[in-house]
């Protein structure tokens, strides 16, 4: 009998429904995001700490912005993640899932997905920014399912009609995903003072990236910004806009963002100028 496999994570996922609650019940249309902050503080401050004070109060509002600023200019495309890596954020970020998987699907969707993470030859430190943001975006899609027919405090977010809210979940979720995704990649001097378990700090971080993302979106309307790496030649290797195959054979861009062929392959690549398809696609692809 096969062994069943997990998503180590699963408290974050209750975690980030309350939070959204939270969040929804908290705010109104004419919020900032600065008030954002404020209720996104004072939720991971009464879940994880014992008590308030002004630095914790400056690192977790600091996250929230920092996760701001990476959805509006598009981080998760730059050196965040290494090429296996990005090949299962291509996935959850990318048209599959934003445009060619049914809605009422997207659950099955994830959770394929998760079984192949799980499954890969990845350490696990490079699956923790993945499982975080699989198990953000699991819970995340139910409860938006739920609230396009029972919207309660999200009301005031939403579209008048029902389905225009309905055909906004695959954004939604994925905005969610990559909050999570960039937050558990953030630095690692992120939350220094409330603890020094690294690991700690990762699934924080990713919870307040999910919440920031996952409730901003509906919010405020983000859409991230145009970066001049998709003006040059027209289009480019973008999440969402190329199947996953094209990461593979698209390599400049992975070199010019200073990943570089190992020795053991058999073509090496310096870490300025560009990367031949055949350096990218027989050597493995190591971060600097």
């Amino acid at each position: 009998m096969a062994t069943k496999t997990f998503n180590p994570y699963p408290l974050i996922g209750s975690q980030l429904i309350k939070g959204m609650d939270e969040i929804a019940k908290s705010l109104n249309s004419n919020s900032t995001e600065e008030d954002l902050a404020e209720v996104i503080y004072k939720y991971i401050q009464k879940i994880y700490y014992s008590q308030a004070t002004t630095q914790l109060e400056l690192e977790i509002k600091s996250i929230v912005f920092n996760i701001i600023n990476a959805y509006n200019n598009q981080k998760v495309l730059g050196t965040m993640f290494n090429y296996q890596q990005m090949i299962f954020v291509d996935m959850l970020l990318g048209e599959t899932t934003t445009d060619n998987t049914p809605i009422n699907s997207l659950g099955t969707w994830l959770t394929d997905i998760e079984d192949n993470v799980v499954s890969s030859n990845l350490s696990t430190d490079q699956l923790t920014p993945l499982l975080l943001g699989i198990e953000s975006g699991k819970n995340i899609y139910e409860y938006w399912l739920k609230k396009v027919n029972d919207p309660c405090d999200w009301k005031k977010f939403f579209q008048p009609e029902l389905s225009q809210n309905y055909i906004n979940i695959p954004y939604w979720l994925t905005s969610c995903i990559e909050g999570a995704l960039v937050g558990a990649s953030c630095s690692d001097r992120g939350l220094i003072a409330p603890t020094t378990d690294i690991v700690t700090v990762e699934i924080v971080s990713s919870l307040i990236g999910s919440l920031t993302l996952g409730a901003g979106k509906v919010i405020f309307r983000w859409v991230p910004r145009i970066q001049p790496n998709q003006l040059s030649g027209g289009f480019s290797v973008v999440i969402g806009e190329t199947p996953s195959n094209i990461l593979k054979e698209g390599s400049n861009s992975y070199c010019s963002n200073k990943r570089k062929c190992s020795n053991s392959g058999t073509n090496t690549c310096s870490n300025s100028g560009t990367c031949s398809n055949t350096c990218t696609n027989n050597c493995p692809i190591i971060k600097d």
